[in-house]
């Protein structure tokens, strides 16, 4: 008997897909991408008061939210680092709309954020992104808080 074919793309019950790499996302390494960068206001502090297992249970809770606001649009969540995240997303409403919502509900209620929103070629390596702040001069940058 000879094994099944699967053909490229192809799902299967019961098999697990692997996410996409950013490039696969993208579909290129050189493009257009506008990136969202959050940062919790006075997270520290909010740590300290918390103590790490609560501070640790709302940041997770935090970036579940996020993620799942994110999922709502064609984006990426390319990396969290600490209390922040980076998403990459493919037009610039789209980024401007999550950043909106995000900043009004951000997953914990005690947690408030400030937001950037950069555009402009980005070139992709290593499923991280690289030289949006050389195009800046050209493009547009704002902020959220």
């Amino acid at each position: 008997m000879s094994e099944p074919v699967h053909i490229k793309g192809e799902f299967h019950a019961g098999e697990k897909r692997r996410p996409p790499t950013l490039e696969e996302w993208a579909g290129s390494q050189h493009l257009d991408l506008t990136l969202v960068f959050t940062d919790i206001v006075e997270s520290t502090d909010i740590g300290i008061r918390l103590g790490d297992k609560k501070w640790i249970e709302s940041l997770f809770s935090h970036f579940s939210w996020a993620r799942n606001l994110a999922s709502i649009y064609d984006s990426y969540v390319v990396k969290v680092i600490g209390d922040s995240l980076m998403i990459a997303f493919r037009t610039p409403g789209d980024a401007v709309d999550f950043s909106l919502r995000f900043a009004l509900y951000t997953g914990v209620d005690y947690i408030g954020v400030r937001i950037g929103i950069n555009s402009g070629e980005v070139q992709i390596r290593e499923n991280d992104i690289y030289g949006l702040q050389s195009e800046l001069r050209r493009t547009g940058s704002a902020c959220i808080t």
